[in-house]
């Protein structure tokens, strides 16, 4: 089963005197450190994974990312607004439209109405799994 809509609570009254306050942003897991390092006052090192989203906490309202990246044993799968797409190893695809009743058990994919959205989250999938791969730059100590 793949989690891609999980809820996420932070209080700190000092900082955030907001209380009860709701977000509908995409953020991931690996967001959570350098959110929490950049709050802190401590530099992201460059090798950290994630995109802090200190901005969203502080009321901002720019969008955090346009897409989350879940990933397991044989599968990869993408979250973006409105929508779960899942690709496995054996080239079978599932995509979720979750402004739909139940549409987290539906798979929409071979539907020809969700024809572009297919299209459009295939190319987020690659150009969000080619984006972690890039190359983290040496650092001599000297």
């Amino acid at each position: 089963d793949v989690v891609s809509r999980v809820p996420m609570m932070v209080r700190w009254p000092e900082r955030f005197p907001q209380a009860g306050e709701t977000v509908s942003a995409i953020v991931e897991a690996v967001d959570v450190v350098p959110t929490l390092l950049e709050l802190a006052g401590i530099q992201v090192p460059y090798e950290v994974q994630g995109k802090s989203f200190a901005g969203l906490l502080e009321g901002r309202t720019e969008s955090h990312r346009d897409s989350a990246l879940v990933e397991g044993p044989g599968w990869k799968g993408l979250r973006i607004d409105g929508f779960r797409y899942v690709v496995e190893k054996d080239g079978k695809e599932s995509l979720f439209d979750l402004n739909k009743p139940l549409g987290d058990y539906e798979n929409v994919a071979g539907e020809d109405a969700y024809a572009s959205v297919l299209g459009e989250v295939r190319v987020e999938l690659l150009r969000r799994l080619i984006e972690i791969e890039r190359p983290i730059p040496r650092e001599w100590a000297y």
